[in-house]
């Protein structure tokens, strides 16, 4: 349900807010990634690899987890505000206390959710997934819808929902406060591993965002919001993709090195790809093939011709960003290799930013996105044949090779039929009901006897 909120409210944005206001939307939110990434998230990775740890006593741990988490609340705050000031100037004081109020909430209900997937706590991970996103949409678009075009309502409404639901759950775990109490021993170990991942955080933040910025200085805050519509749909459909298997994938891949060793871990890593890429692919083609349907019943007409500019490119930037970050770099976390990282990523935003001077002068908006298809497409290959080379990688390329074929042959049969209805909904819904059952068909017969084993042991067949 996150996932889908965020892909909905970029869709609803467009009827409630100019370009300028998602623009400025978009950067707030970039910010709070950016924080997370350098304030918090080394903390995070650390729990989320170690929380499980029996040799790590659970009192301390939580004690130190508790010190850790405040302070980076504070320091939060006045790095946020100092950052939000150099980007955007003079705007409104509410403005500001909104956005580091959202920042601060947001950041933290995300390492809260990262925790409760490692600790398998389904409440605190589904409330804080859900309240946030999905009450924030309906909150903005109330007061968007009764007040006036102001990043400041949106922006507002998402830092109380976040808010409500970090209240929620520390009231049903009974939460206190506690003394400031930090263990030097957990806290080496913590930035002994995670200080890499806060360089490479950054580094992957740079890279998902530098073509952002660069299009904001160079054309302007109207066409970042412009460029926000598509690449966000776009990403975010690969997102909401890979949310299904991605939740749990990379928590499953470190219990089973912990309690199985490298090798089954490896044979755990290649069947959470094999199962994020049999569920992104057609998702993703099947947008693609339909986005002309799609979009025009969705975005309100005056951002519809860039959003299908920057569509496609985007969806190809989100797959590729997605086989790295969910399935590439989860080798190094695993292994502890995680200062490799720091090359992976910086490669990754250097080409970016190298690329988009060049490809926004020439195309614009579209060049944006193009440089990172380029730059994650080459990061792809070396890092694919260095893993396959020179690690215990496992690449399960004979299963790739099915969920390939089963999506071409997808978008061509849709292509083919080119069905048409008076109605564009029934259009789309006709095409993507036509790109179901062609695409789980295709790879039943591919993969038939995975198919009847099954079958047999539901005792649907003998």
């Amino acid at each position: 349900m996150s996932p889908l909120a965020q892909f909905l409210s970029i869709v609803i944005w467009t009827y409630f807010c100019s370009s300028e206001t998602i623009g400025i939307i978009t950067l707030v939110a970039t910010q709070q990634e950016l924080i997370r990434s350098l304030l918090l998230s080394w903390w995070t990775h650390y729990s989320l690899r170690y929380i499980n740890d029996p040799s790590i006593n659970k009192k301390t741990f939580k004690l130190t987890a508790f010190s850790i988490v405040l302070l980076s609340c504070l320091i939060q705050i006045l790095f946020s505000t100092l950052l939000l000031f150099f980007i955007f100037g003079d705007l409104s004081i509410y403005f500001y206390l909104s956005s580091v109020a959202f920042i601060v909430f947001r950041t933290l209900s995300q390492h809260f959710v990262t925790v409760a997937s490692a600790e398998n706590d389904t409440l605190t991970y589904n409330v804080l997934s859900l309240t946030g996103p999905v009450f924030g949409l309906l909150l903005g678009v109330l007061l968007l819808s009764i007040f006036s075009d102001d990043p400041f309502y949106p922006i507002a409404a998402f830092a109380v929902s976040e808010l409500i639901g970090l209240l929620y759950i520390a009231y049903k775990k009974n939460f206190v406060m506690k003394p400031v109490s930090i263990n030097k021993f957990i806290l080496n170990n913590a930035l002994k591993y995670a200080s890499p991942l806060v360089i490479a955080g950054a580094l992957s933040w740079l890279a998902l965002n530098a073509a952002r910025y660069m299009v904001e200085d160079m054309l302007g805050l109207t066409a970042v919001g412009l460029f926000a519509i598509g690449f966000g749909l776009g990403q975010r459909a690969a997102s909401m993709a890979s949310m299904v298997v991605t939740s749990a994938a990379l928590p499953l891949a470190i219990k089973v090195m912990n309690e199985q060793g490298i090798k089954a871990a490896m044979i755990q890593l290649a069947d959470n790809f094999s199962l994020l890429l049999f569920v992104m692919l057609p998702a993703l083609v099947g947008m693609y093939s339909v986005q002309n349907s799609l979009i025009t019943l969705l975005v309100s007409t005056q951002f519809v011709n860039a959003t299908l500019e920057v569509l496609p490119w985007a969806i190809l930037s989100g797959a590729f960003f997605a086989i790295i970050y969910n399935f590439l770099n989860h080798y190094f976390i695993l292994t502890e290799k995680t200062r490799l990282l720091v090359y992976v990523d910086g490669s990754l935003a250097l080409m970016v930013i190298l690329f988009s001077y060049p490809l926004i002068n020439i195309y614009g908006i579209v060049g944006a996105v193009m440089s990172m298809c380029i730059s994650s497409f080459v990061v792809i290959i070396i890092l694919s044949a260095y893993l396959l080379f020179k690690t215990e990688f496992i690449f399960p390329s004979f299963f790739i090779f099915k969920c390939f074929l089963s999506s071409f042959l997808m978008y061509v049969i849709i292509k083919y039929v080119d069905y048409h209805n008076s109605s564009v909904f029934l259009d789309l819904l006709f095409n993507v009901f036509l790109g179901v059952v062609l695409y789980i068909s295709l790879m039943i017969l591919l993969n038939y006897k995975v198919a009847l084993k099954f079958l047999r042991s539901r005792g649907l067949i003998e």
